[in-house]
């Protein structure tokens, strides 16, 4: 059987740590915990789990303290999670035959966000997605990632914010898999001025990786997700058209730009960029569609919101 290191970056997740230490008991055949300043007993909690702790200085670069994580884990696979996240355990099984598999290098998988009542945002679900974790929460946001991979030394992050995993050498390319089994994330929820200091500091450093990738389309995209998170519709609208100048389709950017528009009341602007959206992206259609009857209705036109509904 491989073995599993669940590998983790924590400052002040006593909130957190013990669930998401408990989701992986039976699974992990050893835990690594990167402590990068904790004040509270995020440390203390970490070692009772039996976990081996490890220092690190923040130096605002998520990537950088994720590599060092991962570099203290002796087994054959590695789950990097979060504190603020768990595994269910009806999903051991399936993580644990992923690790069977000689044709990948990496499973992609659906992080689920877990959001308050009043969230509105691109991609939000209502419900709980078939998860016991989700019953008490109105909905969430699933975003995919790549967090179980093989203990290689060409896998590794890269990104000082929304990291991601990539191969670090170009003669071995990164195989992966799409997974059935999601990392449930909690961190969206809580107190809201913690929650404002977290977004803030995300804000920061997300203005830094633009600072030093300016036409990288990724980061502006990034950024604007950042500045709608803390309800500053005007910055990321001009991020995400910043996105769509580099890269014309840039994924979901037009459908942000719409929401943008929507939060600052600009609703004939929304419905023109819901129309792109509605071409370029055909998957989102009942998404696309709840926007416009909304836009419409703000606008007084009921008739063409009652029409607004996917073909």
């Amino acid at each position: 059987m491989p073995g599993l290191s669940v590998c983790l970056i924590v400052k002040n997740e006593a909130r957190h740590l013990d669930r998401c230490l408990t989701s992986v008991r039976g699974l992990a055949d050893e835990i690594v915990v990167v402590d990068t300043g904790s004040t509270d007993a995020t440390v203390d909690i970490a070692r009772a789990h039996g976990a081996r702790v490890c220092h690190f200085e923040w130096q605002d670069d998520f990537s950088l303290a994720k590599n060092f994580s991962i570099a203290q884990a002796t087994g054959d696979w590695i789950l990097s999670l979060d504190g603020d996240e768990s595994i269910s355990r009806r999903d051991h099984d399936a993580i644990r035959a992923a690790m069977h598999r000689d044709d990948t290098d990496a499973v992609l998988v659906a992080q689920r966000h877990y959001l308050p009542p009043d969230t509105v945002t691109v991609g939000w679900q209502a419900g709980s997605g078939g998860y016991e974790e989700g019953t008490p929460y109105a909905g969430f946001l699933d975003v995919d990632c790549r967090r179980l991979f093989r203990n290689r030394p060409w896998l590794r992050f890269r990104n000082r914010v929304h990291e991601e995993l990539v191969s670090v050498d170009p003669a071995q390319p990164l195989r992966d898999t799409r997974g059935t089994w999601v990392i449930h994330h909690f961190g969206k929820l809580g107190h809201r001025d913690l929650l404002q200091g977290k977004a803030e500091g995300y804000l920061g450093i997300g203005c830094k990786k633009v600072a030093v990738h300016p036409e990288d389309p990724q980061a502006h995209y990034e950024l604007g997700i950042q500045y709608a998170e803390l309800n500053q519709p005007a910055a990321a609208l001009a991020c995400h058209q910043r996105a769509l100048q580099l890269a014309p389709g840039f994924r979901d950017a037009w459908l942000r730009v719409a929401f943008c528009h929507f939060n600052l009341e600009q609703y004939g602007e929304a419905l023109a960029a819901l129309e792109v959206s509605a071409r370029t992206l055909p998957d989102r259609v009942l998404e696309i569609a709840a926007a416009q009857g909304n836009a419409h209705r703000h606008l007084g036109d009921e008739g063409a919101a009652g029409r607004a509904r996917p073909p």
